[in-house]
């Protein structure tokens, strides 16, 4: 966030759990505003903390937890506005308030859904939780049944216990909020972050990521004639893709909810010199070393680059993000967003990286879920995900909706070339090459040599 502008948007695409949190944390001064308040009314920051402004200090806090537990509307935040001169002022205490909220009926909606993805787990808290002190004010039965995740315990076994599911789901996510949980199990910890989406793709089960030849074309069998186009995955094969993917989410997850500008870190009157500048010391700075998480990052970044710097998706992105002061105007700078990761996918999913693959179809689907390609990428990962002998039933199930989806998107190259491969998964030695050859100006995708070698190993 740039000093002296406005960031708008809505709580269903920014969790005001998490923008509460996130303010903390950057140590921000400023005015929130919600459903465009007029005058000075709102609640002010100060590096981060809420304050008090000319009225009791229980009357601000009240309607802070209020507006959390809600969770709806939309709102702003402007950087560096001060409350009004010579108007008392108090500090008000940011975790209490994130509990209490989180403990409304109206915020248990929220609460169960983290405690579904999580109950199979076993979590313990972390260095960062003070021991001296509750940060929160968790009433003393919870505070004491806490004290047991000092060691590592599954989820499940706390929900058995005496406290509401309610009452434990929301201390919990109030700690994970706070980076004061950490989990073990199938996924690193995940806290609620700006854009994030339930719609996730299906991997059940550990996939096969040992690709070997049938890596350069999903569908066709183990005798890959054509070895030149085998990719192997970026990945070691022993690692898990769930880890993956959310090793992808914890470097990926500052820099969500930002738009391209404040991504990096500059004003729409920046020149593409200091552009190109400021992106290279920010993946210095944010995607040291290497692996699914920096290379994230540094693609990122990239996106963030080439948008800015092109004389005309350059000038449309500008016009977006300061005409973003609406739940309408907001909608169509992410739908803006989502293209460019969803033009990606194709590339991830033809290098076999399947974790960068779900992740940015996971993310381009929170920004704009009308696109039509997004179902189409994500039926056909979850066909890649898929054990050899599955692959043909699981292709003629998926058949006739990816038919719909190319009609729905005939522009699409990547649907057109996935349903090339689910034709030679099934064996259509007319169906295959016809679609393939009727594919103009497609050489240049990444999906091509896929198709190419699936083709031609129909015979």
């Amino acid at each position: 966030m740039r000093p002296s502008e406005t960031f708008s948007g809505t709580f269903s695409a920014y969790p005001a759990e998490a923008l509460l949190i996130d303010l903390l944390r950057s140590n921000l001064t400023g005015v929130l505003k919600v459903e465009a308040q007029p005058g000075d009314d709102g609640f002010y920051f100060r590096e981060g903390i809420p304050i008090s402004v000319g009225a009791a200090s229980e009357e601000v806090e009240e309607a802070l937890v209020s507006l959390v537990a809600e969770g709806r509307g939309e709102f702003s935040f402007v950087e560096g506005q001060s409350p009004p001169p010579g108007s008392t002022r108090a500090a008000l205490r940011t975790l209490p308030v994130l509990f209490a909220a989180l403990s409304r009926p109206r915020a248990h909606e929220r609460v169960e859904r983290f405690l579904r993805t999580h109950e199979d787990r076993r979590i313990r808290l972390n260095d960062t939780y003070p021991r001296t002190a509750d940060p929160f004010g968790f009433p003393p039965p919870l505070e004491k049944a806490l004290r047991g995740l000092e060691a590592s315990v599954p989820v499940l076994s706390l929900c058995s216990g005496d406290l509401s599911r309610e009452v434990l789901g929301a201390a919990l996510l109030s700690l994970s909020l706070a980076d004061m949980l950490s989990f073990e199990g199938q996924d690193a910890a995940r806290r609620v972050v700006p854009h994030s989406s339930d719609h996730r793709v299906g991997l059940s089960e550990e996939p096969d990521l040992v690709l070997h030849e049938e890596a350069a074309a999903v569908a066709a069998g183990p005798a890959m004639p054509n070895r030149e186009a085998t990719v192997t995955p970026s990945s070691s094969p022993q690692s898990s893709l769930k880890a993956r993917r959310a090793e992808i989410a914890q470097a990926v997850d500052p820099l969500r909810g930002k738009d391209y500008l404040e991504i990096l870190r500059v004003t729409p009157e920046t020149k593409p010199d200091q552009i190109d500048r400021s992106r290279q010391y920010l993946a210095k700075q944010l995607a040291k070393g290497e692996g699914p998480g920096p290379d994230a990052v540094r693609e990122l970044l990239n996106e963030a680059f080439e948008v800015l710097t092109d004389p005309v998706r350059g000038v449309e992105y500008r016009k977006l993000v300061k005409n973003a002061t609406t739940q309408k105007t907001l909608r169509k700078r992410q739908a803006f967003e989502a293209r460019p990761k969803l033009a990606r996918v194709a590339a991830k999913v033809a290098q076999g990286e399947f974790a960068q693959a779900a992740f940015l179809i996971d993310w381009a689907a929170a920004l704009d879920p009308e696109l039509p390609e997004i179902a189409g990428h994500r039926s056909f990962l979850e066909f890649c995900l898929r054990p050899g002998p599955e692959k043909p039933e699981f292709a003629i199930g998926l058949r006739l909706a990816m038919e719909q989806l190319v009609a729905a998107a005939p522009k699409s190259l990547s649907l057109r070339l996935y349903l090339v491969i689910l034709y030679v998964a099934m064996g259509e030695r007319e169906a295959a090459p016809a679609l393939f050859s009727s594919l103009k100006d497609a050489e240049e995708h990444p999906l091509y040599p896929l198709a190419q070698v699936a083709v031609a190993a129909l015979g």
